[in-house]
């Protein structure tokens, strides 16, 4: 194969795909999700049988996420189930040419996933108005000459 140096698909796969990255910063080449000579095919998601063992998987809580790909037939069937089904399809035909090189389903868990405290979802337009609050209700005179550079480098450009 090639590499494209600097690339953020230096090996022809999309970015997407979970590369093996060595010292320095190297790419191998390797699919970190690749399946293993025991996985099941992907395309048994699809079927009866798979789309109800991914259902109770999400409904329990007990799978094992080792690489973001593992989470994509989750998400299929999570967009399925809200009958969101064009984005469903979307994602199967951007994955579907991967099913033979790449695991996208997780591994089951004896064990329910346990939510983060140290991960937050905020709309850009929550982050801004309380960023917002926080430099206009601050009386540091750090911050505040900061927002005066940046709405000055705005201007600039």
């Amino acid at each position: 194969g090639s590499l494209h140096i600097g690339s953020r698909a230096p090996t022809g796969a999309p970015f997407w795909v979970t590369l093996e990255v060595i010292g320095g910063g190297f790419a191998t080449g390797r699919h970190k999700a690749a399946l293993k000579e025991d996985d099941s095919p992907n395309i048994g998601c699809l079927g009866l049988n798979g789309a109800q063992k991914l259902e109770e998987m999400l409904t329990s809580g007990k799978y094992a996420i080792d690489f973001p790909e593992s989470t994509a037939m989750l998400v299929v069937t999570w967009l399925l189930t809200q009958d969101r089904i064009p984005e469903a399809i979307s994602i199967l035909e951007e994955i579907s040419p991967w099913f033979d090189r790449l695991r996208f389903y997780p591994y089951p868990s004896g064990n329910p996933i346990s939510p983060s405290l140290l991960i937050c979802a905020h709309t850009l337009g929550d982050v801004r108005a309380n960023l917002t609050k926080i430099v206009n209700e601050s009386g540091d005179v750090g911050i505040k000459r900061n927002r005066h550079r940046m709405a000055l480098q705005r201007a600039a450009h």
